[in-house]
């Protein structure tokens, strides 16, 4: 009786050890033909073999085929591509070339034109420089002998007998804040691309002139930042926080507290209870700080003595 259950049960161990070596090649299988590369990837109908050398008596799993035999189907199936527009933008200026073949350039009266072929390229033309000249003429009135002459005005400026033109301090100003080109960059730029000599001292200065007169926008962007509530500030030398204060009162049964913040380029910042903005000069803290002790705050948090006395 020992000797048939000892039977049983080793064909039974044989039995499933080869089901599992079974197992173990169709899982090394399917990994290679999932996460391998190309080359060594099976094709799906050498899988469905393996799939179907099952154990005996066993019917190979149907979702293993099946999911082969449709990533099959998926990887040979070209994906859709998305609808192309047009090679070259609609949008830009068109400049038309007309060819012909040299036979017809030498002979255009025995030859008949018949059609044509176009093709497109993509061109660009760098930037130049040009001299605007700005004539602006006199007139005096027939018939008049000692009339006075009369002349247009000269258009606005930013200085007098400024030699930058409009489109000039524009460029300067897109390629030094939006394209980050320094005024040395721009120096080289113009002097060996162009031939003109700008040295970087007049670009700042067509810098500074272009600030002053953009001022009116700057002080409404200014409004509306310091009025958002919300303000955000960049890591660079000129915004750096240098030092920040805390000053309270007691109004009534209120109890008010305000943030004196100073930063690098000497400005300051009130806010809490009053919110006060100080622009950029060599008194703006000394101010901010009178402002607060007028309106009866304390100091209850800040700077070391040595700030102190030099904001004082």
């Amino acid at each position: 009786m020992s000797t048939e259950r000892e039977q049983e049960l080793q064909e039974e161990n044989a039995r499933l050890r080869a089901e599992v070596t079974l197992l173990r090649q169709k899982v090394d299988l399917l990994v290679k033909r999932i996460f391998g590369a190309s080359s060594e990837k099976l094709d799906a109908r050498q899988l469905e073999l393996l799939l179907e050398g099952s154990s005996p008596g066993k019917p190979c799993e149907p979702e293993l085929a099946a999911e082969a035999t449709r990533r099959s189907k998926e990887e040979s199936t070209p994906s859709k591509s998305k609808p192309k527009g047009p090679r070259l933008p609609e949008h830009l200026p068109c400049v038309e070339e007309i060819v012909d073949p040299l036979p017809v350039q030498a002979e255009p009266e025995a030859w008949r034109y018949i059609g044509q072929e176009t093709s497109e390229q993509l061109d660009y033309e760098p930037a130049r420089f040009l001299r605007r000249r700005l004539i602006r003429r006199k007139y005096v009135k027939r018939g008049e002998v000692d009339a006075v002459p009369v002349i247009a005005p000269l258009p606005p400026v930013l200085q007098e007998r400024c030699i930058a033109a409009p489109g000039l301090l524009a460029q300067v100003i897109v390629a030094r804040y939006c394209d980050h080109l320094p005024f040395y960059r721009q120096e080289q730029i113009y002097a060996t691309r162009h031939g003109v000599v700008l040295p970087r001292q007049t670009l700042g200065r067509w810098a500074d002139l272009c600030a002053d007169s953009l001022g009116l926008i700057y002080r409404e962007i200014n409004a509306n930042v310091v009025g958002s509530g919300y303000i955000q500030m960049n890591d660079n030398q000129e915004s750096q926080v240098l030092s920040v204060m805390e000053f309270e009162k007691e109004d009534g049964d209120k109890h008010k507290r305000a943030r004196l913040t100073r930063f690098h380029d000497g400005g300051a910042y009130i806010e809490g209870a009053e919110e006060v903005i100080f622009e950029g000069r060599e008194d703006s803290w000394r101010n901010a700080i009178n402002y607060l002790e007028q309106r009866g705050y304390r100091r209850v948090m800040g700077v070391n003595e040595s700030e102190d006395k030099k904001a004082k």
